[in-house]
């Protein structure tokens, strides 16, 4: 109904400030914010290796699906088009694939 739809609102509009004001609280204090610079760092880094392994993993798709000759002697199914490709690599690339 409208009020549990209204309360879960703003119950995320409060989990987003008081996240705000964590951060916020962090640059008080010189560790805390050392601290803090270091873990956006980080967080940083990591998204920025996922970005990598996701382009490559679409340069990869594209180049398969590009190569029909090559893709219908192995196997339509998971090669045919970039979309299968593209899944195939991903789930090669995270180890949910069986080889």
């Amino acid at each position: 109904d409208e009020m549990s739809l209204a309360y879960e609102i703003f119950i995320v509009i409060g989990v987003f400030i008081y996240v705000i004001l964590i951060v916020e609280v962090g640059s008080i204090s010189v560790r805390l914010s050392e601290y803090r610079v270091l873990c956006l760092h980080a967080v940083e880094q990591v998204l920025l290796c996922f970005a990598v392994i996701i382009i490559v993993i679409m340069a990869f798709a594209f180049a398969i699906s590009g190569m029909p000759r090559e893709v219908s002697s192995v196997s339509k199914n998971e090669w045919g088009d970039v979309g299968a490709a593209l899944s195939t690599l991903l789930r090669l690339a995270f180890g949910v694939m069986d080889m």
